[in-house]
């Protein structure tokens, strides 16, 4: 599915950023055609999971976009307290102010399995481009051309918690961010 002439939109809790979400921007930009990418940092977890500070998340995100220049960027669209944190929802208010531009969800294959918890998913899949990206061990739905590898934030949060090595696994840039504010220890 290729994404020329849409900015493509990459939601999440981002809790941390890692670089299956570093490359799936590439993937995004260079693979589909994706005019630019944003990542839209989850202020709160629609299935209410625990996340660090909104602000330390968009810092991260925006260390991990920074290598792309103007091609990608971080929207805090739901910094607003009133947007529910539902991707519908803040859909809507991303159209409702960039009218001029077609938008595309970028989705991992991996929480496909979960749309049927999702608020209007279907409405979601009228709205805009519905892009499904291969994660490896969840490429059923997926084109098969992409397959990115399967981080997991769950794991390296595990792993600092631990002060166990997550080398590989994080842009070097989101890995010095968390150090330097002792996150997820």
């Amino acid at each position: 599915m290729m994404l020329s002439g849409h900015t493509a939109l990459l939601g999440g809790s981002f809790n941390p950023p890692h670089l299956g979400h570093q490359m799936l921007c590439l993937c995004a930009l260079e693979a589909l055609g994706a005019e630019e990418v944003w990542m839209l940092p989850a202020r709160v977890h629609p299935f209410h999971k625990a996340l660090v500070d909104f602000d330390h998340r968009v810092q991260m995100c925006q260390r991990v976009t920074r290598i792309f220049g103007t091609r990608a960027r971080v929207d805090d669209v739901e910094r607003d307290e009133q947007l529910s944190g539902r991707t519908y929802d803040t859909l809507r208010v991303l159209q409702a102010r960039h009218p001029e531009r077609s938008f595309a969800l970028l989705v991992g294959s991996d929480i496909l399995s979960e749309s049927h918890e999702w608020y209007r998913w279907d409405d979601i899949q009228s709205m805009v481009r519905v892009a499904v990206i291969g994660r490896d061990g969840h490429i059923e739905a997926a084109s098969p051309n992409i397959v990115l590898p399967d981080i997991s934030s769950k794991e390296i949060r595990r792993r600092l918690s631990a002060q166990q090595s997550v080398e590989g696994l994080l842009p070097v840039a989101v890995a010095e961010y968390i150090n330097e504010h002792g996150l997820y220890r």
